[in-house]
């Protein structure tokens, strides 16, 4: 417990130990940069793996039949859900506090648009 707990506190502060190295202690907004990027990041990927897990729970739900079996897939349905809503409240917070605190992205999200001309007829 102590040792993933170390090495999540670690893994946080790599943007102010990079800043530091860098010569540059920088600001609350490019710290804040810097952790938004990296949850960013790591969100989808936790997503995709929780909804994974869901449905590889569901699907041992679904073809177990001794009903031991059937309630370890059941815990592991509802520890899906949990950790899906987790994941996703976590990327809603980050997002709030960007926009509470009026941080921007570095790159643009712009999306990109598809121009569909069709040829026009001309009768002659």
């Amino acid at each position: 417990m102590k040792a993933s707990l170390f090495s999540a506190v670690a893994f946080l502060a790599v943007p102010a130990v990079t800043l530091a190295a860098a010569g540059d202690l920088g600001t609350f907004e490019t710290m804040a940069k810097s952790v938004a990027s990296i949850v960013e990041t790591l969100i989808p990927v936790a997503a995709s793996l929780a909804v994974l897990f869901f449905f590889w729970n569901l699907a041992m739900f679904i073809l177990s039949g001794s009903g031991e079996d059937k309630a370890k897939s059941k815990m592991g349905m509802v520890w899906g859900v949990v950790a899906i809503f987790i994941i996703f409240s976590i990327w809603g917070l980050v997002g709030f506090l960007r926009d509470t605190f009026g941080i921007k992205d570095n790159a643009s999200q712009a999306v990109p648009r598809i121009t569909i001309t069709t040829p026009s007829a001309s009768i002659s």
